[in-house]
């Protein structure tokens, strides 16, 4: 039985992302503004690991 491919997800909206991080300021939530930045570069980087992984395959 052929397995159904999951959908690749669309890409975050930088612009979406740009104003999360200003109202996060202004709402003096640097400290989440920089947890947002830090799990965003984490996911980033895990993604990039995973699919250099698979190219080697």
């Amino acid at each position: 039985m052929a397995e159904n491919p999951k959908p690749k997800p669309e890409q975050d909206d930088p612009e979406q992302s740009k104003r999360f991080m200003e109202m996060a300021e202004l709402l003096g939530n640097e400290e989440m503004a920089a947890s947002f930045e830090a799990a965003i570069s984490a996911i980033s980087t895990a993604q990039k690991t995973k699919s250099d992984q698979s190219s080697k395959d």
